[in-house]
């Protein structure tokens, strides 16, 4: 599942199956993110917007795909590489970002694991 609360709401530029209007609450859309590789540059980067926290409040969006089986996931995210590297790339990096930081994330340790589990001996 992807929430899009910014320009993914009108700009969606990879493929997906479905899309619906989502809201989340206690959170609010601000522009408060810097850009400096899409909407600006190092130099004088533009602005985009971000996820804050904000009681009472809410953010409408657009969501993508949804639950799966694990191993369906682990599957699809192994197989999967954007512009941007790879999807199984993603998901270790996380991972590792998380731990590092002291944050447990039982899904996202729990998806890599899979993801892990996965792999062929010759894609180690």
């Amino acid at each position: 599942l992807v929430f899009g609360y910014g320009s993914l709401i009108w700009k969606q530029d990879f493929p997906y199956l479905e899309a619906r209007s989502g809201r989340i609450t206690g959170w609010a859309r601000r522009f408060w993110q810097g850009s400096h590789d899409h909407r600006g540059t190092e130099e004088d980067p533009g602005r985009v917007v971000t996820l804050a926290t904000a009681p009472g409040e809410h953010c409408d969006g657009r969501a993508f795909l949804g639950p799966a089986p694990m191993e369906e996931m682990a599957e699809q995210i192994n197989r999967c590489v954007g512009p941007s590297g790879s999807n199984r790339e993603y998901v270790i990096e996380l991972a590792r970002a998380l731990r590092e930081m002291g944050y447990a994330d039982e899904h996202v340790f729990e998806v890599e694991e899979w993801v892990l589990s996965k792999i062929a001996p010759c894609q180690t």
